[in-house]
This record gives C-alpha cells, sequence and structure tokens, in this order.
C-alpha cells in the first residue's frame, strides 16, 4: 500500500479467518485471501483536528513520538468508538493539554494518512474551530513536546506534520473570509 508519500508499506499478509499467508491488497482498500475469500476492508478511521486560535495566532502542538516527531501539528487525535467527533476533539484537548473547550464550530474534513507501525491507516480528519481564553498550562509530554502559536502568514507547510493541517488551516481561512 501506498500513503500519501509514495513510499510503500508492508502491509497485513496473513489472514485472519484461515491464516495462510495469503492476503492480497487491491490498491485502494481491501484484502482479499486467495485460500478461504475472505475480503478485509481497509477502511479511513475517523479522526479529529482543531484550528485552535488565540486572539490572532493559532495553536500547534509539537509532536513529541512518530509519526512526524518535531514537527507542528493541530491537536487532535483519533475518535474512540461511540463517541461523536465532537466528544472526541474534547476529549483529546483535556488528555494532552488540560483544558475544556468551548464552542466548537465544523469546519470540514480532509483525507490523510497516519504511518504508524509499518502500517498505513488512511483517517479522514473532522475539523474544529475553537476560540481560547488563555494558553494551555498542562501538556501530555508523552504526545506534545510543546505549543506554539502562530500568526497565520508565520504558517510553513513543510513544517506540519500532515497534508490534511494544511488543507485545515486553508478550511479555516476560508471560514475567516466569510
Amino acid at each position: 500500500m501506498t500513503d500519501n508519500t509514495g513510499n510503500q508499506h508492508q502491509m497485513l499478509r496473513f489472514c485472519p479467518k484461515c491464516g495462510a499467508e495469503s492476503f492480497v491488497y487491491d490498491n485502494f482498500k481491501s484484502f482479499t485471501c486467495a485460500s478461504c475469500g475472505f475480503v478485509f476492508y481497509h477502511n479511513a478511521a475517523a479522526a479529529v483536528m482543531g484550528v485552535l486560535t488565540l486572539e490572532d495566532r493559532i495553536l500547534f502542538a509539537r509532536r513529541a513520538h512518530d509519526p512526524a516527531r518535531g514537527k507542528l501539528d493541530l491537536p487532535g487525535g483519533f475518535v474512540d468508538p461511540n463517541e461523536t467527533a465532537a466528544e472526541a476533539m474534547r476529549r483529546e484537548i483535556k488528555e494532552e493539554m488540560g483544558f475544556d473547550l468551548g464552542i466548537l464550530k465544523y469546519l470540514g474534513t480532509a483525507p490523510n494518512y497516519y504511518v504508524w507501525g509499518g502500517m498505513v491507516y488512511p483517517t479522514c480528519d473532522i475539523i474544529f474551530h475553537a476560540e481560547l481564553m488563555e494558553m494551555p498550562s498542562v501538556l501530555d509530554k508523552r504526545e506534545i513536546s510543546e505549543v506554539v502559536l502562530l500568526a497565520p502568514d508565520r504558517v510553513v507547510p513543510e513544517d506540519l506534520a500532515f497534508p490534511s493541517n494544511v488543507a485545515a488551516l486553508e478550511l479555516w481561512a476560508c471560514w475567516q473570509e466569510k
């Protein structure tokens, strides 16, 4: 399977139903077992991210681990089972930065790829905006090494962890123009 950077990643080889080493990837979203015919669909996982603003600046989290260790990221994470996207956004911010978000405004979605443990996980990133009253005072150092506030015109796309970060900032900018 190929992620959006063109890198090859080893995917599943063994069928979870019959155990045969005969999974064949269709180069889109499913694996089929050549031995028993079992089909495994590798659909996009739901993830959330927030364009969190403080006055005229955007809050970024510097990633403390791979993928994209050291790069700037918009805060967020994966949606857990039985959780709405808004609940996930609020939970992630509470866990990683120790505060409660105010009003969330839905901005849109962006496709992404998350590479972890030799696997490529396609994601559908659900993007929100929230205004902050103050900087976070607590950081989960396992996830975030620091937070950075940047004016929109100071953001360098190459410094961002994921292409969906760029898409999120573009969506936010569109909403600002309305």
